[in-house]
């Protein structure tokens, strides 16, 4: 079994998060590979109560509904590390 391992670390501005994004599940949906395992720092949390500091609002923001359709095209499942 071949297992991919990719380590992410997504830019801080939107439209380059958003094209880095497109990119991995470009190279996602064209590999072999089945078993996937992506690892590192989006810059993005999946929920407001992710959010430290400023910006800490309890508004849906964008990001979060784009990141969480992303992971949901590239079928991810998030392992806590807590």
């Amino acid at each position: 079994m071949t297992i991919t391992i990719m380590n992410v670390y997504s830019p801080c501005l939107n439209r380059d998060k958003y094209q880095s994004w497109d990119e991995i599940e470009h190279v996602k949906g064209n590999e072999i590979c089945q078993v996937w395992c992506i690892i590192g720092d989006f810059n993005v949390v999946r929920n407001d109560n992710e959010r430290k500091g400023k910006g800490n609002t309890k508004e849906k923001s964008v990001d979060i509904d784009n990141f969480n359709m992303f992971i949901r095209r590239c079928e991810l499942n998030e392992v806590s590390i807590i």
